[in-house]
């Protein structure tokens, strides 16, 4: 089985990126012949052989979106490797200008496409714009975009009502598969204290933010409650990722900028808290990320987040983003280390189910199956 999976977000310090970069480990690692194919400047990516970064005609910051690039692919080129490769199925990863090359690829080359839901962008274009006009423009789109594929995978049961309801997939074409992270990557084993003097932290007890710096992961509001707070505690609030708010100046906070994997998991397995405010995230694999470091988590009640940390064992608290909520939570946690603990030791243990293992049997089992229902198909009509 040939696939070709496309995608506009691939060398970006996200968790989309991460998760195509392990089922491109994990295929190399069991002999799938399964390549990625994306064009991007940006090199926050591993070099796999079946990895293929085209360089793009041309590259901007994507309008209400400025973390993200939108490129102008090279569409001859990209065409032409995927024609090379010839892929049995093409899955999309991301719906931008190289999702719509493997669109027209796959209408060329008839055969099945299968996408995996990884962003609720209608939802992330209204937090930056705050307009229902934007956002109902977003759906529309989006709508368009998926009406012709098989299957349309999700790592998110948040994810199932917004595919259904405002996408408009049928709800036979959704395929929910397990979340899963690396569990090698993320481990309580990286801890190591020493790694604060680098960065000049010297407060006891350090809570952590891992994601972009924009107002639709609530970071404005995290860095609102914090202020107001941090004067009562020996505390520091880390904040590692890119964006414009990571430009705030206030005291007792710390701005690392852009880590990569190796370097995010000693933070995570030194750090004593996280916290993740973001209203809009469906999935929230850095909350996964932190928890199998043996990190309790401070997360929003909406969204997919509060359901990692909830359930038994309970790992962490989901609070309403309401400011003084949020610094009740902050505080309840700075103060007892033995609930921390607790929270971080529950995490840890739940997150062992979750090896992105599972995640790729699952997904490529979802290309199998399509592919052999439409050649028993194919006989059944001769």
């Amino acid at each position: 089985m040939r696939i070709c999976l496309f995608t506009d977000t691939l060398c970006d310090a996200n968790g989309v990126s991460r998760f195509i970069q392990d089922m491109a480990h994990k295929a190399v690692e069991s002999g799938q012949e399964f390549h990625v194919l994306t064009s991007t400047k940006k090199d926050y990516c591993d070099r796999i052989d079946n990895i293929h970064n085209l360089k793009p005609t041309l590259a901007f910051p994507m309008p209400f979106y400025p973390e993200l690039n939108l490129v102008v692919p090279p569409k001859a080129k990209l065409k032409a490797l995927a024609k090379q490769i010839d892929p049995q199925v093409i899955h999309i990863s991301t719906p931008g200008p190289v999702g719509y090359v493997g669109l027209q690829v796959a209408k060329e080359l008839n055969v099945p496409i299968v996408g995996t839901y990884h962003t609720n962008f209608p939802a992330y274009m209204y937090s930056n714009t705050k307009s229902r006009l934007v956002e109902n423009i977003t759906n529309k789109v989006m709508k368009r975009f998926y009406k012709d594929f098989a299957k349309v995978l999700t790592r998110s049961q948040e994810y199932i009502d917004i595919l259904t309801c405002d996408i408009g997939v049928k709800a036979c074409d959704i395929e929910p598969i397990p979340a899963g992270i690396n569990l090698e990557f993320f481990d309580p084993k990286y801890r190591c204290e020493s790694i604060w003097n680098s960065y000049g932290v010297k407060e006891k007890v350090k809570f952590l933010y891992v994601g972009r710096m924009t107002r639709e992961k609530n970071v404005h509001f995290l860095l609102e409650a914090w202020k107001e707070i941090s004067q009562e505690m020996d505390a520091a609030l880390v904040l590692v990722g890119e964006g414009f708010l990571s430009k705030t100046k206030q005291e007792k906070t710390y701005f690392l900028g852009h880590k990569n994997k190796k370097e995010l998991a000693p933070l995570y397995a030194s750090s004593d808290v996280f916290v993740f405010a973001s209203d809009t995230d469906t999935l929230g694999q850095v909350v996964m990320e932190a928890q199998s470091s043996a990190l309790p988590a401070i997360v929003s009640t909406e969204g997919g987040p509060q359901s990692i940390v909830g359930g038994d064992p309970q790992s962490g608290l989901a609070v309403s983003t309401e400011k003084e909520l949020w610094k009740e939570a902050i505080k309840r946690l700075y103060e007892d280390e033995a609930l921390r603990r607790r929270y971080g030791k529950a995490g840890y243990e739940k997150m062992r189910a979750k090896g992105i293992e599972k995640s790729f049997e699952m997904f490529m089992g979802v290309h199998k199956s399509l592919l052999c229902s439409r050649e028993q198909a194919k006989d059944q009509a001769v």
